[in-house]
């Protein structure tokens, strides 16, 4: 998707969207270093499955809201407009495209800042959950609508959160306030369909050793005491929800005790109450670090961007290599690499009785799908 050169020596953050006609969109941030005060959001699309990249173009020109931060990407079929959202100056901000890209929007701000959440809030994260929200509407009583819920993180002190709307973007509430033992929580949000589809599962980084997991019934407006899910690195995870005769979740992260080297895809057929493993995406031989996913699903194959870098010592002086594609490099990070990966370019989603597989073997269709 990018590699990194003079004027981006740092990248991460990476964000995927499938678009209409085969295309695939990639967002991230980059910058001289991480938190610069050039630090902008790049966007770029491929036609050909994530094989190869556009060039990569600047979203939103910076301006007085200083860096921007960690791309969200939400594209409607209905009203064919592609959302991203993103934080600058502690606020969370909305640009819209109608043309897939090409052009954007002003930013808006959502109207939810530090302010609001008593804390400083850092990142959006993962991607956008729809959930079926019972709500007032003025004289007509109760109604369900569709909810947008956006996961962000916080810190001082340290809470994910989820900014929610009912009437497909036009207003937002705050709602969540969870905590775990972690510097940062970074949330990753989707539905389930339980509640009569007002079922969230959420999941978040921790510093213990596991990382935690909570769910909400209303559609994101209360949610449980955070629990340990299961063993994991201290960094993000990211939680997709697929569908179809065999719908689940899809849950990547880093094993715990492999320094972000081992990035791992698991899958969920119970709404998140067991996961099992179904690919090792990088196993760590590499001796770089491969971090920060994002999976989503494009038909019957599972793509997850994600970061990859060599982990030396902290210095800030260094020369940035990245290529394929989404992307990182932390402060203290020589170089960085990073790639969407396929597995083995067939079904990443076996059926539930088939569960465990590693990435570069091939994986049975969907029920129902001519090869």
């Amino acid at each position: 998707m990018f590699k990194c050169n003079d004027s981006w020596p740092y990248i991460h953050n990476a964000m995927l969207e499938v678009l209409p006609g085969g295309l695939i969109a990639g967002a991230f941030q980059a910058g001289a270093s991480e938190g610069s005060a050039d630090q902008t959001i790049l966007f770029t699309l491929s036609n050909d499955g994530g094989l190869t990249w556009d060039d990569a173009r600047v979203v939103v020109p910076l301006g007085s809201t200083g860096a921007q931060w960690a791309p969200i990407l939400r594209y409607v079929p209905t009203s064919e407009v592609l959302h991203m959202y993103y934080v600058a100056d502690q606020q969370l901000f909305e640009v819209a495209s109608t043309d897939l890209g090409t052009s954007w929007s002003a930013p808006v701000a959502l109207g939810i800042g530090n302010n609001d959440t008593d804390s400083q809030i850092i990142f959006t994260c993962n991607k956008v959950a729809i959930a079926t929200a019972t709500t007032t509407l003025g004289t007509d009583g109760l109604q369900q609508r569709q909810r947008i819920t956006l996961p962000f993180d916080s810190v001082h002190p340290n809470h994910g959160f989820v900014a929610t709307s009912d009437d497909d973007g036009v207003t937002w509430a705050l709602r969540g306030n969870v905590t775990v033992p972690s510097t940062y929580l970074e949330p990753a949000v989707a539905a389930t369909g339980e509640a009569d589809g007002a079922g969230l599962f959420m999941t978040l980084r921790a510093s213990d050793g596991n990382m935690y997991s909570t769910r909400s019934a209303d559609a994101g407006t209360s949610w449980t005491t955070p629990t340990p899910l299961g063993a994991a690195d201290d960094t993000k995870t990211c939680l997709w929800a697929f569908g179809g005769a065999t719908s689940g979740l899809l849950l990547s992260y880093n094993e715990l005790g492999s320094g972000r080297a081992r990035l791992l895809l698991s899958v969920s057929y119970d709404a998140g109450a067991t996961f099992s493993q179904l690919a090792v995406l990088e196993d760590g031989t590499d001796k770089l670090a491969h971090c920060y996913p994002t999976t989503i699903t494009n038909g019957t194959h599972a793509l997850t961007g994600y970061s990859e870098y060599v982990a030396v010592c902290r210095i800030a002086a260094r020369q940035g290599v990245c290529c394929c594609c989404c992307c990182c490099c932390w402060l203290y990070l020589l170089a960085c690499v990073a790639r969407v990966t396929f597995c083995a370019m067939h079904s990443c989603i076996p059926t539930p009785k088939q569960t465990h597989l590693r990435a570069g073997t091939t994986t049975p269709r969907l029920p129902g799908e001519s090869e």
